[in-house]
């Protein structure tokens, strides 16, 4: 894979956050190229030199933000115990990751993909769950692991929705001890 050069870069980040500065003020589908443009402060022919159009612009930050995503968390989980996974410094790292790339997660959510991307973060999250839960507690199966997930992940998706929502109003470290408080009152589910 070739590498992209600092130009590259920088144009991608300001048609980037010149999209998530429009979502804030319109829909997706109302968002025109020019307009786009015009804020990114670069030419038409600069944006197609890198997205065939809106939805492919979308796309390409979806499939790299998710790959991101996960990569700088599978090390957590390498070899996991029961503080790895309700540590207030893992949901922390996940919060900052989260509120540093808030301007892609903006794009995502406000998108035409948003269903998708909040799908595909559940389903990474889920396979985490899936892999490292049964090993820390024996007795799961599989269905108190979806139950667990789904009532973990409900809730800590729209917590961090409405954060994200309130521009990350809340320090990340407050919004942690919250929520590894719930994470952890709810593994006692798997002690029953």
């Amino acid at each position: 894979m070739k590498k992209e050069d600092q130009r590259i870069k920088v144009t991608k980040m300001l048609i980037r956050k010149a999209l998530s500065k429009l979502l804030k003020e319109k829909s997706f589908e109302k968002i025109s190229i020019k307009e786009l443009c015009d804020l990114a402060s670069i030419n038409r022919g600069t944006f197609y030199s890198h997205y065939k159009d809106l939805d492919d612009l979308q796309n390409q930050i979806y499939k790299e933000f998710l790959v991101s995503f996960k990569g700088s968390f599978d090390a957590s989980f390498k070899n996991p115990n029961t503080s790895t996974l309700t540590t207030e410094s893992l949901i922390a790292s996940i919060l900052t990751y989260i509120k540093e790339y808030k301007d892609i997660c903006i794009i995502m959510l406000h998108g035409n993909n948003n269903r998708v991307f909040l799908a595909s973060l559940n389903e990474i999250g889920k396979s985490i769950v899936e892999s490292v839960y049964p090993k820390l507690f024996e007795i799961a199966n599989q269905n108190d692991l979806d139950v667990f997930y789904s009532f973990v992940s409900g809730g800590a998706i729209k917590l961090i929705l409405e954060w994200l929502d309130r521009n990350c109003d809340m320090d990340v470290n407050e919004l942690s001890i919250k929520l590894n408080l719930l994470i952890k009152s709810t593994i006692n589910y798997f002690n029953k």
